[in-house]
């Protein structure tokens, strides 16, 4: 697989053992999705200052605030220089799958 259009990660508070396994993956992703809290809910869990420093060559679209606690929600990066979703498009995690344009590769 040449390129990856989108990444939607789940992962329970390993979000950075995702980005540190898989920066030959981000390097040819453009769209790259993910929880993050700013309290460590798991152990060793990093918080959304340390992933975004993870993750330089992307830059932030939109936070989606968490509809519970303050301290935690989503996160939509893109890769810095790449053209595609306008965060003023999207309303929301449960409805971005409604904005992935057809034929785009997700992981």
């Amino acid at each position: 697989m040449d390129a990856v259009d989108f990444i939607w990660a789940d992962v329970q508070g390993a979000e950075a053992d995702l980005v540190l396994g898989g920066r030959e993956t981000l390097k040819r992703t453009r769209f790259f999705y993910t929880e993050y809290s700013n309290r460590e809910l798991y152990e060793g869990q990093a918080d959304l200052g340390q992933l975004l420093a993870m993750l330089p060559d992307f830059e932030l679209v939109h936070r989606y605030q968490g509809e519970v606690h303050q301290y935690q929600g989503d996160v939509l990066l893109r890769a810095i220089g790449c053209v595609g979703i306008q965060a003023a498009s999207l309303s929301g995690s449960k409805r971005l799958l409604r904005h992935i344009p057809a034929g785009w590769t997700l992981l």
